[in-house]
């Protein structure tokens, strides 16, 4: 199963969706309904960031990212230091990882009664993002679902392949920083 996307992505948004497929994959590459949990979280960003790497518009709110990880967070925190890596799509998915980690109990026993894509996108918003309104915005978050992943909302997230199943495509811009790092470090070694 290639990774679906949402239809009418931007290349911006397009590249930070699979970003946030890449992240899930390795972090839970054969958890039952982990593809429907991949897609859960691709919603949330949607909902929180629109899958942009941007601050929040909210006055006295600090929070930054695709899941807007605010800095009262103890995983946006750690993200903060001599440069904000909350606008860093991998690391953002991955503090929302170690966030559904820590209060994502619900989501979890989602996919173990095989709840609906939709059910589990709205678990993860009211009991990850923990946004105020939590209870409406549980509901537009599974409405939401319906609307980005109409072929797989009402399906149980157990019912689809495991990410490890899951073709994403490469980050080249990743691999070319890496290749460009080794030709750098080789360079300044003397092999060239």
């Amino acid at each position: 199963m290639d990774a679906p996307l949402p239809a009418n992505l931007d290349a911006e948004q397009t590249a930070n969706a699979y970003t946030i497929w890449r992240e899930f994959k390795k972090a839970y590459p054969d958890l039952e309904g982990g593809t429907g949990l991949a897609m859960a979280a691709i919603v949330n960003a949607k909902a929180e960031s629109n899958l942009r790497n941007v601050k929040t518009g909210i006055v006295g709110e600090d929070s930054v990212g695709l899941f807007q990880l605010n800095i009262t967070n103890p995983h946006g925190a750690a993200l903060v230091g001599i440069t904000d890596r909350r606008y860093n799509p991998a690391a953002n998915t991955r503090g929302i990882i170690a966030s559904l980690e820590d209060s994502g109990g619900p989501v979890f026993d989602g996919l173990r009664n095989n709840a609906s894509v939709a059910t589990i996108a709205g678990l993860f918003r009211r009991y990850v993002e923990r946004p105020a309104n939590a209870a409406q915005r549980q509901s537009e978050t599974e409405d939401l679902t319906f609307r980005l992943y109409p072929r797989y909302a009402n399906d149980g997230a157990r019912s689809l392949p495991t990410l490890s199943d899951v073709v994403v495509p490469f980050d080249f811009k990743t691999i070319g920083l890496a290749i460009a790092a080794a030709f750098a470090g080789a360079y300044a070694l003397g092999v060239f």
